[in-house]
């Protein structure tokens, strides 16, 4: 059995896309091998825990600075030469600083890094965050993607690297919503919305989401009230916006939200947005969500893998990024056409089954780890060594 390390942001309970995917990821390993987390802790104080077999242990983050946590605790949180492979998940700045110095103090196993996103801090401290997760990447055995169109639009990759594209991708099955619950999310509905069109958004409140476009657009389109699900820092401006364009008794924010109200929140809404204005926004996993129940979507025309995930007049419709008219002119065409409403969600579900399951997208994960951590055990052994596991068949015949 193989000890891999895994270095996260943050990890379940917390609600993240790049949380669910360390967290689905690891419990996969975990029945082959043997899986360690290091992330931060999203509460206060040290944790060491196991958790559906992964063992997990969580670092204070003394504070987060552009959404990334910073605490001095993840310099010795783990020793690489415990482990046969690491695998980083970014952006994770001072992670990498700290995995860069124990590189740099003991040769270490192969690594591999799956790009989420580019980082968001600006400035001195990019500058360096970026020089230290360049010198990982140079480091890393493979690189995993989202998307191939974010190799040619990310600030922080680099070309020539051996990259994997490996979408993200939901369990279709937590989707599909029962006569019962669609039942109590229209009452929920009503009783916020009445009879009127909805369209549903949930996600961090950050910059790049794009939540002022969305109020924006919602001034463009009378009537249309819109449940905004999620927290941070760009919440307080968008709810002051609301108030200031006089849309605010139609725009519901909800704060962070159970997962079986994101279910009903996804049910009661006519369409779902990703109004994203950069290409911070890699890939977009909430889409997913709302496709797997049959919700349409609504999102920014980038250039990045969120329109690998919603295709225009396939499952849903694709707006020009930061431009609320364009965004209107979407979610007008939507909620005024139900059987284009029904096309699309449709559409959208057999787009999540075909190529979004997460059974599927776990199976090529892992494939791609065990690749690097096999594949380099036969480069690095010497004739007749494995590092301490039995020979696989193959090598079997190739010692022979």
């Amino acid at each position: 059995m193989s000890r891999i390390l895994v270095i996260g942001k943050f990890y379940a309970p917390f609600n993240g896309g790049i949380e669910r995917n360390t967290t689905a990821l690891c419990e996969r390993l975990s029945a082959d091998h043997d899986v360690t987390a290091v992330v931060f802790n999203h509460e206060q104080g040290a944790v060491t825990e196991v958790r559906n077999g992964v063992r997990v242990r969580r670092v204070p983050a003394r504070f987060r600075l552009g959404g990334q946590p910073l605490g001095l605790q993840m310099f010795g949180a783990f020793d690489i030469s415990e482990f046969n492979l690491i695998h980083f998940h970014a952006p994770n700045p001072l992670a990498s600083v700290a995995l860069l110095a124990e590189m740099a103090c003991r040769p270490g196993p192969p690594l591999v890094i799956t790009h989420h996103m580019d980082m968001r801090p600006r400035g001195p401290l990019r500058w360096a965050a970026q020089a230290a997760y360049h010198r990982l990447l140079h480091a890393a055995e493979t690189v995993v993607v989202s998307s191939e169109k974010n190799v040619a639009v990310a600030r922080d990759l680099k070309p020539g690297l051996n990259y994997a594209t490996i979408p993200f991708g939901v369990a279709a099955r937590d989707y599909v919503i029962s006569p019962s619950q669609r039942r109590a999310a229209a009452a929920w509905r009503k009783s916020l919305a009445g009879e009127a069109a909805t369209v549903g958004f949930v996600g961090r409140h950050a910059r790049y989401k794009g939540l002022d476009v969305l109020v924006t657009a919602l001034a463009q389109t009378p009537g249309v009230h819109a449940f905004i699900a999620g927290d941070g820092p760009y919440g307080p401006p968008a709810e002051a916006l609301a108030r200031a364009l006089g849309v605010r008794g139609r725009t519901h924010f909800l704060g962070e939200v159970s997962e079986a109200d994101k279910l009903r929140l996804l049910a009661a809404s006519d369409a779902f947005v990703l109004p994203s204005t950069e290409i911070t926004e890699a890939f977009g996993i909430t889409q997913l969500e709302a496709m797997a129940a049959g919700v349409p979507v609504i999102a920014s025309d980038l250039p990045t893998g969120v329109t690998d995930v919603t295709v225009d007049g396939v499952s849903g419709l694709l707006c020009a990024p930061g431009d609320a008219a364009s965004l209107a002119d979407a979610i007008r065409r939507l909620v005024s056409d139900v059987a284009l409403r029904r096309r699309l969600g449709l559409g959208a579900q057999e787009r999540v089954r075909q190529m979004f399951d997460e059974e599927v997208v776990l199976a090529r994960s892992v494939e791609t780890l065990e690749a690097a951590l096999y594949g380099y055990r036969r480069r690095a052994r010497p004739r007749g060594s494995t590092g301490g596991r039995p020979l696989r068949p193959h090598e079997l015949a190739e010692e022979r």
